[in-house]
């Protein structure tokens, strides 16, 4: 399988979808061990030039936003998320277009090994 960007999947009992708010405790953590992300999206499958497994989510990581724009960028969020009635969704090609600086903050989540990501929640407006 090639692969694909999913912004809808059922992992741990959590519907993961794009545009929404989750945080999590991660095994394999470098700076954030519970992180609070904007899910954009998860990428799984197989590349198919290199053959390497591709299975994590990709997110906005609240900790990597500098802390003189987080207040801009959720005011934003929100309007965005009142109209479209909470179907909001985040693709890289967006972010990058939207908020350039926002790249710094932009995180990969590996789901497989199933142990690194635990108790993961979606946190509702």
């Amino acid at each position: 399988m090639a692969v694909r960007r999913v912004k809808r999947k059922k992992f741990k009992n959590v519907n993961w979808r794009s545009g929404h708010i989750y945080t999590f405790k991660y095994h394999a953590w470098h700076n954030d061990p519970q992180p609070v992300i904007i899910l954009m999206y998860a990428l799984q499958g197989t590349h198919e030039n290199t053959g390497h497994q591709w299975r994590f989510f990709q997110g906005i990581n609240f900790t990597y936003i500098p802390r003189s724009m987080r207040r801009t960028f959720a005011k934003k969020w929100l309007r965005e998320w009142d109209r479209s009635n909470g179907n909001l969704e985040f693709t890289w090609e967006k972010v990058k277009a939207t908020y350039p600086w926002m790249k710094l903050a932009v995180r990969r989540y590996f789901f497989k090994p199933a142990y690194y990501i635990n108790k993961p929640r979606e946190i509702r407006r």
